[in-house]
C-alpha cells in the first residue's frame, strides 16, 4: 500500500476550488442537515499544486453556504493524472457500496423511537416506513390471507425490447 505524501491544515475556503471535472451532483442540503446536527468530521482531500477538491465537494459547498471561513483540508502532492483517478474512485467506490437493509431499518428505527430522531441521518420517517415494509416479513394486517381454493389463471406479459416475460 503505498500512502501519499499529506499534509492536514485548517485552510481559509476561498484557498480551495470545486474541481472543475467532478462529475457527482450532490444534496447540499441533506449534508448541510447533518453537519448541523452532528458537527463537521473528516477533511476535504486537496491536490496541493491546484487547490482544486478532489473528495468533499458538497461538504466544501456545505461549508460555504453557511459561511464557514475554514475548513480542515489534506493537501495532497500529486499531478493532475493522479488527481482525476482520485476523483473518480472516489465517486465510484461509493457509487459501487451496497446496503444491508435489514440493518438499516433496525439502526433507523432505534435512533426515530429515541430521543435523537432521524434529524441529521439523511432519512425521514417515510424513509423508514417504505425500508421497514420492504424489509418485513409480516404482511400489513389489511393483507387478507391468500385463499388456495381460489382459481388462479397465471398470465404474463412481454417486453417489446428484449422479450422477457413479466407476471400479469
Amino acid at each position: 500500500m503505498h500512502i501519499l505524501n499529506q499534509k492536514h491544515e485548517q485552510v481559509p475556503v476561498h484557498r480551495l476550488t470545486p474541481h472543475p471535472r467532478n462529475p457527482n451532483v450532490g444534496n447540499v442540503e441533506a449534508i448541510q442537515a447533518s453537519i448541523d446536527e452532528n458537527g463537521w468530521y473528516g477533511a476535504i482531500i486537496a491536490q496541493k499544486s491546484t487547490g482544486h477538491i478532489l473528495v468533499g465537494h458538497h461538504r466544501y459547498q456545505a461549508a460555504v453556504q453557511a459561511g464557514a471561513d475554514k475548513v480542515p483540508v489534506f493537501w495532497i502532492d500529486v499531478d493532475d493524472t493522479r488527481a482525476l483517478k482520485i476523483l473518480l474512485a472516489d465517486n465510484k467506490t461509493a457509487e459501487l457500496a451496497t446496503r444491508d437493509d435489514d440493518l438499516l431499518a433496525q439502526v433507523l428505527r432505534e435512533l426515530a423511537e429515541g430521543d435523537a430522531g432521524l434529524h441529521g441521518t439523511g432519512y425521514d420517517t417515510s424513509d423508514l416506513d417504505l425500508l421497514l415494509a420492504r424489509t418485513s416479513d409480516d404482511l400489513p394486517d389489511s393483507f387478507k390471507a391468500l385463499d388456495e381454493s381460489i382459481a388462479r389463471t397465471v398470465r404474463t406479459v412481454t417486453c417489446p425490447s428484449c422479450s422477457h416475460e413479466f407476471p400479469a
